[in-house]
């Protein structure tokens, strides 16, 4: 379960980050956001959805938020409950992200992630799959994700895929963990 933590951790480095373009290093990743013009836009729209299986526990989620920029904040009137979250990535900007911010994890390097970085248009990509065996488990996890984002630096799609089937086996009892998250986030702007 270890695991499980270091790449959903791996994950969200491609959220905070987060192929078409072209294949940059983090640092120049980080030099040319730095230069993405300043605009705010007045409107937003969340086409999102979502599929969790966790232990056996199911959830979905489909959805639409729109959002509006006044007095210098993001709001909403949805009564979906994944608005506020959702609400929050529209103040993330890939100018605003430095060198360290693009890192891997330390504990996610020994899983040898591959995380690229892009430009023209600007993208973050990883994928990981590592066969476990480790502190009694045994399976697989693997990790497809892409962020990409608009010519001012707004994020447009978010897709994340993460499949982790693993098996603990102690004195003879064998217990199945099966984790997938599904996600699919698109926002258009005006």
């Amino acid at each position: 379960m270890k695991f499980t933590k270091i790449v959903l951790c791996l994950a969200a480095v491609c959220a905070l980050a987060a192929c078409d373009g072209q294949g940059v290093s983090a640092e120049r990743f980080a030099e040319e956001a730095k230069k993405v013009e300043k605009h705010q836009y007045k409107e937003a729209v969340f086409n999102y959805s979502s599929k969790y299986d966790v232990l056996g526990v199911k959830q979905e989620a489909k959805g639409k938020i729109e959002y509006t920029f006044k007095d210098g904040e993001w709001d909403t009137d949805s009564k979906d409950a994944n608005a506020l979250g959702y609400e929050m990535m529209l103040y993330v900007n890939v100018a605003s992200f430095d060198g360290s911010s693009l890192n891997i994890p330390e504990e996610a390097k020994q899983y040898n992630p591959k995380i690229g970085y892009y430009i023209n248009p600007f993208q973050v990509k990883a994928s990981l799959y590592k066969k476990v065996d480790e502190d009694g488990f045994k399976g697989t996890v693997k990790l497809s994700a892409i962020e990409q984002f608009d010519k001012y630096g707004y994020m447009t799609k978010l897709k994340v895929d993460y499949d982790n089937n693993q098996i603990e086996e102690k004195a003879g009892i064998k217990t199945v963990y099966r984790t997938i998250i599904k996600m699919d986030i698109s926002v258009s702007y005006k």
